[in-house]
């Protein structure tokens, strides 16, 4: 198999996304080159290896937030959220290593979307720890927390999808507010509100370089940085909180049935 039969056998299924999505195909195209490399000289190594690598760096960037270096707080920060993007990378390489060598396994499946769990939590706590540090606010700290939790609920919603969609399947029950496929019209918003929505943890990536420039942002003026992150763990709660509540129930969680 050459490069370009490899890249349409592991790419297949995400090219439309990709279409739509600058950063996710520039990420894809990254990925693919490195689970190339593993899988032309590495084949030894499985998708569960790669899954694995993805856990180890979520418990050394939560570890990381308990060493004491005030002075070197700013490039601790940075560094995690470094780490942190790197699991959005290795994230797709276990993808692709899967469909390349087809070894699709139930433990597999399972401990890739235990990463997703942890991800949005341990995030959400090193920018909490690292304002906190400075503040000494816990209302803040908890609040960031909060949003680590719901965010974890968010991602749960795509278990639970699966789970309606089966139940609706296999018991032929009529939904009144069944919502076709077919029948779904994708909106182009202006680009301020798509703005708004990449800042949310549901495209993380962007709200991850958000905190980067956030943290940047802290060593030359902590005030202004300070507002920024207090209005977007405000803005971001209300968001997710309207997704789960209004949004997946009325549009997202039946419309693949």
């Amino acid at each position: 198999m050459d490069f370009l039969e490899f890249q349409d056998k592991v790419h297949g299924p995400k090219k439309e996304k990709m279409s739509g999505d600058r950063l996710y195909r520039l990420e894809r195209n990254i990925s693919l080159r490195i689970t190339w490399v593993l899988y032309k000289f590495f084949p030894f190594i499985k998708p569960n290896n790669i899954t694995a690598l993805s856990f180890f760096i979520l418990f050394f960037v939560f570890f990381l937030n308990f060493i004491s270096i005030t002075n070197w707080s700013a490039v601790l920060a940075i560094v995690q959220l470094v780490l942190l993007y790197l699991i959005t990378i290795i994230d797709k390489i276990d993808g692709e290593l899967s469909r390349a060598h087809n070894y699709v396994t139930q433990s597999g499946m399972y401990y890739d979307y235990t990463v997703h769990l942890f991800y949005p939590f341990i995030f959400y706590f090193s920018i909490g720890h690292y304002f906190y540090m400075f503040l000494n606010d816990q209302i803040l700290f908890y609040t960031t927390l909060l949003l680590g939790a719901i965010s974890i609920i968010l991602v749960s919603l795509r278990a639970t999808t699966l789970f309606i969609c089966g139940e609706i399947e296999k018991k032929n029950i009529e939904i009144r507010d069944l919502i076709s496929q077919r029948l779904k019209i994708k909106k182009i918003w202006p680009l301020p509100i798509r703005f708004l929505y990449y800042l949310t943890f549901m495209l993380y990536a962007w709200t991850l370089f958000f905190y980067v420039g956030v943290i940047f942002l802290s060593i030359y003026n902590f005030s202004l940085a300070v507002i920024l992150y207090k209005v977007h763990i405000i803005y971001t709660i209300l968001v997710i909180i309207y997704t789960i509540l209004w949004h997946h129930p009325k549009k997202k969680l039946l419309q693949k049935v």
